[in-house]
């Protein structure tokens, strides 16, 4: 294993997350007292920033929001890390087995923290919420027209829910090895949801974060190691890296039935890492040229 290489790549990538105009820099003369000159900084090293709302506050540069299900939870942590980089601090609201509709119990209380610069919501399609249910008490059936209603309802509602000022991405992750051998890709699927979703609100947009984490739109377990990869694993040869779990649905290369822990905690795991750096980077792109 390359692991030495694989941290030095990683260090490189993560310093130009830290670098560039989206970059935090040391600003203006430290301010004190009032927060009154964008760009001041205060005894606690807290930039003096413009938030969604317009109004100025000592604190980190951007904040955002970050909801999505279980392979969100596999995400959330590098995308903390290189959110951090350019001086955000992210809100973590992933959930296993969750779907927007838990969300938006939420969202009223992240909210009333101040209004977000950006939203990130990633999510699989999980129909195992109770909040799901019919008044009849039915679940939706998996891939059914009722299905694809709710979701596309419940995503635009989720959406709605955050000011015009803030932008929203919607996000769903790679195929899964179903997709392969069903021949039917249910993340196309989401994602064509998503972007007419997203069509209707000017600062909500969706995303393919899971492109660097396919073969030509289709799963696969295995791939060949990226520059910036945290790690090579050189497994199962040279030069290759497993970047999905053995459960064909999540990126911890050595869970079969992940659990919760493992998803949070797994070390090394590549393909989450790719999946957070296509989720962050558009958000990254955005942020630094409408803040």
């Amino acid at each position: 294993m390359r692991g030495r290489l694989g941290i030095v790549a990683f260090a490189c990538v993560v310093a130009s997350f830290g670098a560039g105009p989206g970059g935090t820099g040391a600003g203006a003369a430290a301010g004190a007292g009032e927060c009154a000159q964008p760009g001041a900084v205060n005894a606690q090293g807290l930039p003096c920033r413009r938030s969604a709302d317009g109004t100025l506050r000592w604190g980190p540069r951007y904040r955002v929001l970050y909801y999505g299900d279980s392979l969100g939870l596999e995400s959330a942590r590098f995308a903390r890390m290189l959110l951090g980089e350019r001086g955000a601090v992210m809100v973590d609201r992933a959930i296993s087995g969750s779907s927007p509709c838990d969300w938006m119990k939420v969202v009223p209380y992240d909210l009333a923290g101040g209004r977000p610069d950006a939203v990130i919501a990633e999510t699989v399609g999980n129909a195992l919420s109770r909040c799901q249910l019919s008044p009849s008490g039915a679940k939706p059936q998996w891939n059914s027209v009722a299905y694809w209603k709710r979701y596309t309802s419940d995503l635009a509602r989720f959406s709605s829910m955050f000011p015009a000022s803030t932008g929203v991405w919607l996000a769903p992750p790679p195929a899964t090895r179903n997709d392969r051998s069903s021949g039917y890709s249910h993340k196309a699927k989401m994602l064509s949801v998503m972007r007419k979703v997203a069509s209707a609100r000017v600062n909500s947009f969706a995303v393919d974060a899971g492109a660097a984490i396919e073969v030509k739109g289709s799963y696969s377990r295995i791939m060949p190691c990226l520059a910036w990869d945290p790690v090579c694993l050189d497994e199962p040869r040279r030069g290759m890296n497993i970047v999905r779990a053995l459960d064909g649905t999540h990126f911890c290369p050595v869970a079969i039935k992940a659990t919760i822990d493992q998803l949070r905690n797994c070390s090394p795991n590549p393909g989450a890492y790719r999946f957070a750096i296509g989720q962050v980077t558009p958000v990254l792109n955005w942020l630094a040229s409408n803040r």
